[in-house]
């Protein structure tokens, strides 16, 4: 009993003797001093811009690096035009329509950003797989595969994209303080890229249950890209995303046009809303035996952001 009344007296005592310090540190602010106080220290860039305790009023361009990952669900459809090529060079250009592939669906989209001052490496992919069967509206000669009017073709379509791009921010203003920089609540950013877009197309078709009737045909090709992305952050949690690229390489080219509507609530978290539309023209060969897809693919997209 006496050990824990003595506990209670040294535990009663510290409390008190901290109760003391900060009433006596209160007392000695409150009071005016005739020595003359020191400037405090200008704040740092990211004092300025937030605390950790309010991570919302962090700017990620205040930040030497950052790196952010991007998931998105792309609904998207395939479309244009397409033909395979043939040992007899008898080959037709046939619609992805024409054949049932032209049937949107979700597909995953990832894209890597990873900033260090004003360089930007940006990372990402994606694809879509399409499989339909139909009845050819006319005669035709899909690859090695002859298809009469009416006739019944099962065929398969799958598109896969990967790019990678370097850039580097030639413009940014605080449209909040009218002035040079992105350190506002209000800024707008500008970065030039440069890059490579990869292409690997696969296809299939053939008639239903005969033999031997079955062509496929499928090419890899290259693109050298260059391109701009702008964003308008608005009150440091929303924003409005733009991509925009073009190239091409050899008988190839491909564009692409991306814009998004950003909400953050916090720094370390985001979801958009955007459309997406990708331009493609892949060919290889001349005349009718060569493959060539000359199509896109376009739709709505929303998505979920993080930063590390």
């Amino acid at each position: 009993m006496q050990q824990l009344n003595r506990a209670n007296c040294v535990r009663a005592f510290t409390i008190a003797a901290a109760a003391g310090l900060c009433v006596q540190g209160s007392v000695a602010n409150a009071q005016p001093s005739a020595q003359p106080q020191a400037q405090p220290a200008a704040p740092t860039t990211a004092s300025a811009a937030g605390t950790a305790s309010d991570p919302a009023a962090l700017n990620p361009a205040d930040t030497p690096w950052s790196l952010r990952l991007s998931g998105r669900a792309w609904y998207v459809a395939p479309s244009g035009d397409l033909q395979l090529s043939s040992q007899n060079g008898l080959g037709s250009t046939v619609k992805l329509s024409d054949l049932n592939l032209d049937k949107p669906r979700v597909t995953p989209f990832v894209q890597l950003d990873l900033q260090a001052d004003k360089w930007l490496l940006t990372l990402s992919g994606g694809g879509v797989s399409v499989s339909g069967v139909s009845l050819s509206p006319g005669a035709v000669q899909i690859g090695n595969t002859a298809v009469g009017a009416g006739q019944a073709v099962d065929a398969k379509f799958e598109y896969t994209t990967v790019q990678a791009m370097v850039g580097y921010k030639i413009y940014a203003y605080d449209l909040s303080n009218d002035r040079e920089g992105d350190t506002g609540d209000t800024a707008l950013r500008l970065h030039a890229l440069g890059g490579l877009r990869v292409h690997d197309l696969s296809t299939k078709a053939q008639r239903p249950g005969v033999a031997g009737s079955l062509s496929e045909d499928s090419r890899t090709t290259v693109d050298l890209i260059a391109g701009l992305r702008g964003e308008l952050q608005i009150a440091r949690q929303f924003a409005i995303e733009v991509d925009l690229s073009a190239g091409a390489l050899d008988s190839s080219y491909s564009w692409d046009i991306a814009a998004a509507f950003a909400y953050r609530p916090c720094t370390n978290f985001g979801v958009q809303i955007g459309y997406r539309n990708l331009g493609v023209q892949v060919k290889d060969g001349s005349g009718n035996n060569q493959f060539k897809w000359d199509g896109g693919l376009a739709g709505l997209f929303v998505g979920a952001q993080f930063r590390f």
